[in-house]
């Protein structure tokens, strides 16, 4: 379905295709993006997206055991696990580095997470120091709650130059639990140490719920605490797994949902999009394929609906997503996707190792409704742990933060921009 824009009441009109991100023209042919925005969305896609596809990146999911309890944490059937596994640390480097070889990519990048990743420091610490021998140019990152982040450990990351990214709620950490930005804290010490030191590779991950989605005042929060002008990687609302979480946790209401479509455009509009990963990334996608006319990627970030969701647990088993258990996602479909012990055993081939994990949960590209929706083309698919009657609150919230990129966008193609409609119309 083709959508009719109109700009200030009619002053200028598009076409707007959502299922291939495209403009039409009834005023010209295609929309121009202007000088600077366009520079930034080439770099960012050399830098970003075409690096994606030569390289090989894994997540290792070390265990759901956490020293917190979040209270929105999409792990929901995980709180109070322990985890007992006694992992061969050389095994798991083993079957990395195999995979590595068999994918052909030129460089490899290995993302640990939890439950609380660092609660198995030393165990990240032989994976990190034996794979570097193994892969030159291997790249390794953290997504920690930080409270347990030290001295030892900002050594640690900044001599292998890891990227550590931090889960904190800003104003609403309260949420959340501890704060390991408290000042005078031992945390916040050593995160403080890491961030100045390797301020590139440090960024922080905010889930936005209701009462705290003032992106600016979480920013702010951030800055005031680190000292300087950091980076946000997600930001992005609360996928409530529970209906309880719903009600309690997700930005519902119509005035929420007109604020935080409010506030995401204002963010774009005065803060550089660098700041903030995934808006830059739906942003540069958008832009990109309006100045190039080209179809939209269908990749979300989450590692369930991208081409090959290589997830990894500390017992060779691959999996779709990391957060959820073995009972399944949207649509019926197995998390687990074979086990890299058994493949790298019999030196298995690539298209035999990705086989098992062409599957997806169900997501827009399924629904026939989606594709009536004007977002589609920024979509991310989802979350595959989501129910369906969760599905409507999920698309609400992330919905509210698509149309603010895009009017942040047609502000910046079509500057004096004061209101504009998108009103359905049949495909020409």
């Amino acid at each position: 379905m083709n959508y009719l824009i109109r700009l200030n009441g009619g002053e200028r009109n598009l076409i707007w295709n959502p299922e291939t991100g495209l403009f039409g023209g009834l005023d010209h042919a295609a929309a121009q993006l202007p000088e600077e925005m366009d520079a930034f969305v080439r770099e960012w896609r050399r830098n970003n997206l075409e690096a994606r596809d030569r390289k090989l990146s894994m997540r290792l999911f070390t265990g759901g055991a956490c020293n917190m309890g979040c209270a929105y944490c999409i792990q929901e059937g995980m709180k109070g696990h322990a985890d007992t596994a006694k992992p061969d640390a050389g095994k798991v480097c083993d079957a990395l580095a195999w995979l590595f070889r068999k994918s052909g990519r030129e460089k490899f990048e290995l993302n640990f997470m939890g439950g609380e990743p660092l609660l198995h420091w030393p165990l990240l610490t032989q994976v990190m120091e034996r794979l570097e021998s193994m892969i030159p140019g291997a790249e390794f990152s953290i997504i920690t709650n930080g409270t347990l982040f030290d001295g030892e450990k900002a050594r640690f990351c900044i001599g292998h130059d890891v990227f550590v990214s931090l889960s904190h709620d800003g104003p609403g950490q309260a949420l959340r639990g501890k704060d390991p930005l408290a000042p005078r804290s031992a945390s916040h010490a050593a995160l403080l140490w890491f961030f100045r030191e390797r301020p590139r590779r440090f960024s922080v991950n905010p889930v936005l719920t209701t009462g705290n989605f003032d992106l600016g005042e979480i920013w702010g929060y951030l800055e005031n605490r680190m000292h300087g002008k950091l980076h946000v990687s997600e930001a992005l609302p609360c996928t409530p797994v529970t209906e309880e979480h719903a009600k309690s946790f997700s930005l519902t209401s119509p005035e929420e949902i007109e604020a935080l479509k409010n506030r995401t455009c204002t963010l774009l509009l005065t803060r550089h999009a660098d700041y903030f990963h995934a808006y830059a990334d739906m942003l540069c996608a958008l832009a990109f394929n309006t100045a190039m006319h080209e179809p939209a990627r269908r990749n979300g970030r989450c590692s369930a609906y991208g081409e090959h969701p290589f997830v990894m647990d500390l017992g060779g088993n691959l999996r779709r997503c990391t957060s959820c258990g073995n009972d399944g996602m949207l649509g019926g479909v197995p998390n687990a996707c074979g086990n890299i012990f058994t493949l790298m055993e019999r030196d298995a081939s690539w298209e035999e190792t990705v086989r098992d994990m062409s599957m997806k949960p169900a997501a827009w590209m399924e629904r026939e409704e989606c594709h009536r929706c004007p977002w589609i083309a920024m979509c991310q698919g989802g979350c595959p742990l989501g129910t369906e009657a969760l599905r409507a609150v999920n698309c609400g919230q992330r919905g509210a933060v698509m149309e603010g990129v895009f009017i942040a966008m047609l502000a910046s193609m079509y500057p004096g921009l004061e209101r504009y409609e998108i009103l359905p119309m049949e495909a020409q």
